[in-house]
């Protein structure tokens, strides 16, 4: 494998993913030829996926926190009654 050709695809296929997902997909879709660039282009594609999916779940961890999120839609008044039962 000439990795070169594969990590020139996996950083063109990130940027076109990036910048143009339908262009991408459409590309990826249909392409019947193999060749280091086109693999690298294909999983930097996919890479660039997972780095956002990744960053959202990083921005919005705290919103998923089942303690958290029971305790904002408690009315302030109860929020204060529930600490003071905890000390």
């Amino acid at each position: 494998m000439n990795e070169d050709r594969y990590i020139k695809g996996f950083n063109a296929g990130y940027l076109m993913q990036e910048k143009d997902p339908e262009l991408f997909k459409s590309l990826s879709d249909n392409l019947t030829i193999k060749s280091e660039f086109l693999e690298g282009m294909k999983d930097g594609g996919e890479q660039y996926v997972h780095d956002q999916v990744d960053q959202l779940k990083d921005q919005h961890k705290d919103d998923l926190d089942p303690d958290k999120m029971l305790l904002d839609n408690i009315p302030s008044k109860e929020k204060d009654r529930s600490k003071d039962l905890e000390k």
